[in-house]
C-alpha cells in the first residue's frame, strides 16, 4: 500500500496524531485516511515510525469525521474520530480494533463502546474455547452458547440505545447506530425516535444520510405494516404470489444456500412447521441463491416442505431490496390478511410465538 500526503497547507489543523506502535521496525510506514461516502478511505497523510512512535498531521475539519489508521505489513486498522483535538493512540498489532485511542469526547465514546463489544466477545470465546467439535455440536451445550449470545446482544443493544440517547451530537452515535441496524434487535419505531433525536450535523454525515435513507427504506416492512407484495418462481418454475402462499400465520423466511446460521436456523422452523402446520402457521422461503441446483439441494437436504421461491439473483433479488434485506437470516411473521406482526423469531422465539397465537386452538 502506497499512500501520499494529500494535504495542503490550507487543510492542515493544528493538531497532530501521535501514534505510539511498539514492535514494527523503525522505517515502517504508518497512513492516516478519512472514510467517505461508500466506506472509501482519502489519503491524509503519511509517516514513518522512529523509535516506536509515529506523527501524522490532522487536517482541520467543521465537523467530526471518521477516519483511520493503518500500519505497513499489519492487517487491520484503527478507527479515530477527528473533532479538532490532539489525538494519541497506542497502537496494538496483535488486535488493531482494540486500540486504545484519546482525544476527544467521540473517541471516549468509541472506546467504551469497542471495549463493551471486546468483552462480549471474550465471553463466548470463555465458554467455547478449548471444546472438541463433537462437544460444539451437543444440544445442550449449543442452547448455552445461544442464551449467552442472546444476553450479550440485549447487553449490546442497552448500550447503544442509551449512548445514542445520551450523545445526540456525536460521530460515534451514528457508527453504533450502524451496528444496531446490522444487529436487527431494536424495533424501527425506537431506532426512527433515536435517529430523529440525533443533531442535524449528525444526521448530515455520509453515514447518517445512509441510514436515514434505510430507516425510509424500512419503515414499509415495518410491524404493523403490510408485507409489500411480490411473485417468484417457485423450484418447479411456476410464479407463486404472496397473497396465494399466506396461511393463518406465515413466516417469510429470507435464506439461501450458502448461508451456514441460515442452515442451522432451518431444523428449527422445520420442527415448529410440523408441530402447528395442521393449526394454521405455514412458511414461504425467499433465497438469495444464485445456484439453482444448490438451492434445491439445501431444500431437500434440510426438509424444507413449505412453498419456496427465488429469483436466483443473489443480493440483486428484488424481493430482498424491497423487504431492505441487508443480513441473513431474516424473518418476517404475517397474519392471514398479510400484516407483518413480528421480526426475527428465531430459536426458542418462533416456537414461544407460534404457542402463543396457535397454542389454544
Amino acid at each position: 500500500m502506497t499512500v501520499a500526503s494529500c494535504q495542503t497547507q490550507e487543510s492542515k489543523g493544528d493538531y497532530v496524531l501521535t501514534a505510539e506502535i511498539p514492535g514494527v521496525e523503525d522505517g515502517t510506514s504508518v497512513y492516516l485516511s478519512e472514510m467517505t461516502k461508500g466506506n472509501k478511505p482519502i489519503a491524509l497523510d503519511t509517516a514513518e515510525v522512529v523509535q516506536g512512535k509515529a506523527e501524522l498531521q490532522l487536517p482541520k475539519v467543521d465537523f467530526q469525521t471518521l477516519n483511520i489508521l493503518t500500519v505497513e505489513g499489519v492487517n487491520g486498522n484503527v478507527l479515530i474520530i477527528n473533532e479538532n483535538q490532539p489525538i494519541t493512540a497506542e497502537v496494538n498489532i496483535a488486535d488493531m480494533r482494540r486500540s486504545p485511542v484519546e482525544g476527544g469526547e467521540g473517541n471516549a465514546l468509541f472506546q467504551e463502546y469497542y471495549e463493551l463489544l471486546g468483552n462480549a466477545n471474550e465471553k463466548i470465546i470463555g465458554v467455547t474455547d478449548g471444546l472438541s467439535q463433537e462437544e460444539l455440536q451437543d444440544p445442550t451445550t449449543q442452547a448455552q452458547v445461544r442464551q449467552l449470545q442472546q444476553q450479550l446482544q440485549k447487553e449490546n443493544s442497552e448500550f447503544r440505545k442509551k449512548a445514542i440517547a445520551e450523545n445526540p451530537d456525536q460521530f460515534a452515535s451514528i457508527l453504533m447506530f450502524t451496528d444496531m441496524l446490522r444487529s436487527q434487535q431494536v424495533s424501527h419505531a425506537e431506532m426512527k425516535k433515536l435517529y430523529d433525536d440525533l443533531s442535524e450535523e449528525v444526521r448530515n454525515t455520509y453515514i447518517g444520510k445512509e441510514i436515514g435513507n434505510q430507516l425510509s427504506k424500512s419503515a414499509a416492512v415495518a410491524i404493523g405494516s403490510k408485507a409489500p407484495s411480490f411473485t417468484a418462481k417457485t423450484p418447479e418454475g411456476e410464479d407463486l404470489a404472496l397473497e396465494d402462499a399466506l396461511g393463518k400465520y406465515t413466516l417469510l423466511d429470507f435464506w439461501a444456500a450458502w448461508c451456514l446460521p441460515c442452515r442451522k436456523e432451518n431444523p428449527n422452523i422445520v420442527n415448529v412447521y410440523h408441530e402447528y402446520k395442521d393449526r394454521g402457521f405455514t412458511v414461504l422461503g425467499v433465497s438469495l441463491d444464485k445456484d439453482r441446483q444448490k438451492w434445491l439441494d439445501a431444500i431437500e437436504k434440510d426438509g424444507l416442505e413449505w412453498n419456496q421461491v427465488s429469483n436466483l439473483q443473489f443480493w440483486q433479488d428484488p424481493i430482498a431490496k424491497e423487504y431492505n434485506i441487508k443480513a441473513i437470516p431474516q424473518s418476517f411473521l404475517l397474519d392471514e390478511n398479510g400484516t407483518i406482526i413480528a421480526q426475527n423469531l428465531r430459536g426458542p422465539a418462533l416456537r414461544n410465538k407460534i404457542e402463543e397465537l396457535l397454542g389454544d386452538q
